[in-house]
């Protein structure tokens, strides 16, 4: 049997156990980092799709794919966006 790590309670306490899947909260710096950095990284994205978009002068299959992994991305982004600023900080 494996020893457990002794796990401290509190609000704003990360909890040490020997589970993988024990829920952990996350202090509120990083909650608000997340919160800031995500809009900004789609801002970027969005960027630089708009910078890329009317480059492509020929219908090869990189120019399509780029601009496909970028709105994928995107997408990616704006969803974790979304749930980052609708969820629960406690």
């Amino acid at each position: 049997m494996r020893p457990r790590a002794a796990a401290t309670s509190g609000p704003r306490v990360l909890l040490a156990s020997g589970s993988l899947g024990r829920a952990r909260p996350v202090p509120p710096l990083y909650c608000w980092m997340f919160r800031v950095l995500l809009p900004l990284s789609l801002v970027l994205l969005g960027a630089t799709l708009g910078a890329i978009w009317p480059d492509s002068a020929h219908n090869g299959w990189m120019d399509i794919a780029g601009p496909v992994a970028l709105v994928c991305a995107m997408i990616g982004v704006a969803l974790w966006t979304f749930s980052v600023w609708l969820s629960d900080e406690r």
